[in-house]
């Protein structure tokens, strides 16, 4: 069984996997069961016992997306913030990570933020920053996104870099989002890539990050007639200062290729607009009130 939960105040998820065992599935890659050796701990803090099978009986991942390390190479001629921000980011996740007790991590992408080659910022703060990640929990795993090129030359070898296609953990697929999702007996999609902001120019919620929740009718492709409705969670950009480089008012949810293809022409049944304290300011008739990067 998956349960996922939103952390109040930030932009991040918590998947937790409660069966028999954990199996992550690379889509487009070897297939992979059951968690390694370390230091996973159960809710009180201890070491939690793996059954006969060597499988540990619980799994719970703390998911973050668009982290955009060396964004501010596109300022040129700009005064700036330095690198502190890379530092901010660090500290939130490994706090949250570790109040939470999670066994791993999850990136959806877009870990640096020049989409050809390598700025000098990406050179420096990238491997330190997933070094320090994975030095706290057991398993690192990284779905590339569009701006993710080379992005393989600057992590440590026990990183796990997953096909652009996402990773499966059991109905669940979870995405960038700039690949159209090709996995078949999925229930939920959890993607980013889209950067949600509000856009209500008379609300003091004009440019804050929202995350967006669809049930989506289903259709064959995705659930082979398993689900009657698909649910598809769109995480906001864990970078917080990067709305203004990315963000576009657009027709979003019809322009976006990615959201298309999954919606297939069956349209939106239900949608919440929620923002990062958890309040559900809009449902699927205020969506155009959303700005996406698309």
């Amino acid at each position: 069984m998956l349960r996922i939960r939103m952390i109040k105040e930030h932009p991040l998820l918590i998947v937790e996997h409660h069966g028999e065992d954990t199996r992550i599935d690379d889509e487009g890659e070897e297939k992979r069961e059951g968690g390694g050796e370390g230091k996973k701990r159960d809710r009180d803090g201890e070491r939690k016992e793996k059954g006969d099978d060597g499988a540990y009986k619980w799994a719970r991942y703390l998911v973050a997306a668009d982290l955009h390390i060396g964004f501010e190479h596109r300022l040129k001629g700009v005064r700036v913030m330095d690198d502190g921000y890379v530092h901010e980011m660090l500290d939130e996740i490994l706090s949250i990570a570790d109040y939470e007790q999670c066994n791993g991590i999850i990136l959806l992408g877009d870990i640096k933020d020049s989409i050809k080659g390598m700025s000098v910022e990406e050179r420096k703060n990238i491997p330190l920053f997933i070094t320090e990640l994975a030095r706290h929990v057991d398993e690192l795993y990284i779905v590339p996104g569009n701006h993710d090129s080379y992005l393989r030359l600057l992590l440590p070898d026990h990183v796990r870099l997953m096909s652009s296609k996402g990773m499966l953990i059991d109905d669940t697929l979870f995405i960038h989002g700039h690949t159209i999702p090709k996995s078949t007996g999925v229930r939920r999609i959890i993607m980013g890539h889209l950067h949600p902001v509000v856009s209500r120019r008379d609300s003091i919620l004009d440019g804050e990050r929202v995350w967006l929740i669809l049930k989506v009718r289903s259709h064959h492709e995705y659930d082979e007639g398993k689900h009657d409705m698909l649910e598809v969670i769109v995480v906001p950009s864990f970078n917080r200062y990067i709305r203004p480089l990315h963000a576009h008012k657009v027709d979003a949810i019809n322009t976006s290729t990615t959201l298309t293809k999954i919606i297939g022409g069956k349209g939106i049944a239900r949608a919440a607009i929620v923002t990062l304290d958890g309040s559900v300011i809009g449902d699927e008739n205020t969506l155009n009130d959303i700005i996406l990067s698309v």
